[in-house]
C-alpha cells in the first residue's frame, strides 16, 4: 500500500508533538494508534501489545515469564524458589517489549488519554519488577530499572489527572505523593540518595502536587512536609550547607513529633 494516502493530509508538526500522534479504525474495526514520523508513519494497536502479537501464546512476554515462574514453583520446594532466573532470550524480548509500551504510552499521554497511558505504565512497571526478581546480572537489572523514574512520574501524572478528571482532587494527590516516594526509593535502592532532589522527573511531580494544591487551596499533610524537608535537607548536604541542614534538622524532629503524637 502506497503510505502516500495516509500522510496526505497529515504533515509532521515540528512544534507540536501532539499533532502528529492520532487514533483511527482499521480495517479489523479495531482502534489503532498512529504516529507520524518526519518520513513515514508508525501503527499500533491501542489494546494490548503494541504490534498485536501474542508472543509464547501468552497476551505478552511479561504474562509468560509469570507463567514460567508459576510453573516453576509448582514443581520446586519453597526453599528453592529463588533458583529461578530469566534467559537472555527472555530478557531481549522484555527489553524489547517495554520499548513499545514506552513508547505507545508517550503517544497515549500526548493524547491526553490517561487510561491507556496508566495501563502501559503499570504494564512496564510489571516487567521492570519481573527483571529485579529474576534476572541473575545485577548491570542488567540496572539497565532496566533507569527507566523507573520516568515510569512512576507517568503512572502518577495519569493516575492524578484522572482523579481530576473525576473531581476527585485528594486522590489525585495521593498518587503524585505515591509517585514521588517511589521514585525517591529507587534512588535509595539504587544506593544514589543523593541524587533524589536533583531527579527531574521527581521535580515534575513536586510541582504538579504544589500547583494542585495552589489551585485548590489545599494544605500540605504532615507526612508530605516531612518528604519535602527530608529533601530540602539532603540539598542542604550536598551543598555543605551545615547550618541549613541542621534548621532542617530541628524541622524534620518537630515534624515527626507531631506525627508520632497524632498516632
Amino acid at each position: 500500500m502506497d503510505l502516500k494516502i495516509v500522510l496526505d493530509g497529515w504533515p509532521f508538526d515540528e512544534g507540536e508533538e501532539a499533532n502528529n500522534v492520532r487514533k483511527i479504525v482499521g480495517l479489523d474495526r479495531r482502534l489503532k494508534l498512529q504516529i507520524r514520523l518526519r518520513e513515514g508513519v508508525t501503527q499500533w494497536e491501542v489494546e494490548g501489545r503494541p504490534d498485536g502479537r501474542r508472543p509464547y501464546g501468552f497476551e505478552s512476554v511479561l504474562a509468560y515469564c509469570r507463567h514460567l515462574r508459576e510453573q516453576y514453583l509448582a514443581c520446586m520446594p519453597e526453599t528453592e524458589s529463588a533458583g529461578f532466573h530469566l534467559d537472555q532470550g527472555l530478557l531481549d524480548d522484555l527489553e524489547a517489549e517495554l520499548l513499545d509500551y514506552t513508547r505507545r504510552r508517550e503517544a497515549f499521554m500526548l493524547l491526553g488519554d490517561y487510561s491507556h497511558a496508566l495501563g502501559d505504565a503499570v504494564h512496564a512497571l510489571g516487567i521492570l519488577e519481573c527483571v529485579r526478581e529474576w534476572a541473575e546480572d545485577s548491570n542488567i537489572v540496572f539497565r532496566f530499572d533507569r527507566s523507573r523514574p520516568q515510569l512512576v512520574a507517568d503512572r502518577a501524572r495519569a493516575e492524578a489527572l484522572l482523579e481530576i478528571q473525576g473531581e476527585h482532587l485528594e486522590r489525585a494527590l495521593q498518587a503524585l505523593s505515591r509517585g514521588i516516594e517511589e521514585i525517591e526509593e529507587f534512588f535509595r535502592y539504587h544506593d544514589l540518595s543523593g541524587q533524589i532532589a536533583r531527579s527531574r522527573h521527581r521535580r515534575v511531580l513536586v510541582d504538579f502536587r504544589r500547583s494542585l494544591r495552589e489551585r485548590c487551596n489545599i494544605a500540605l499533610t504532615d507526612a508530605e512536609l516531612l518528604q519535602a524537608l527530608k529533601a530540602e535537607q539532603q540539598v542542604a548536604i550536598e551543598q555543605e550547607d551545615y547550618e541549613m541542614a541542621a534548621r532542617l534538622r530541628d524541622k524534620l524532629v518537630l515534624v515527626r513529633r507531631k506525627m508520632s503524637e497524632v498516632r
